[in-house]
């Protein structure tokens, strides 16, 4: 068996994982701000760079960013 890739697709995804085909999620976290990028280019020597991730509770994760 192949393995199929899904991006970005808010009706497909839940139907692949109803159907007990999904056995990874690969989640990309985006830092945004009222519809827009948080940090606006990551080559910016201003721009924060992730330090650490720390996770919680199932399904949340803490993202440490430091601008040093």
């Amino acid at each position: 068996m192949r393995d199929l890739i899904v991006t970005g697709n808010i009706t497909l995804a839940p139907a692949l994982a109803t159907d007990g085909l999904v056995d990874e999620y690969r989640l990309f976290v985006h830092p945004v701000r009222l519809g827009r990028r948080l940090f606006a280019d990551a080559t910016s020597p201003a721009t924060p760079r992730l330090t650490e991730t720390r996770p919680f509770r199932p399904h949340i994760t803490l993202l440490l960013y430091r601008t040093d």
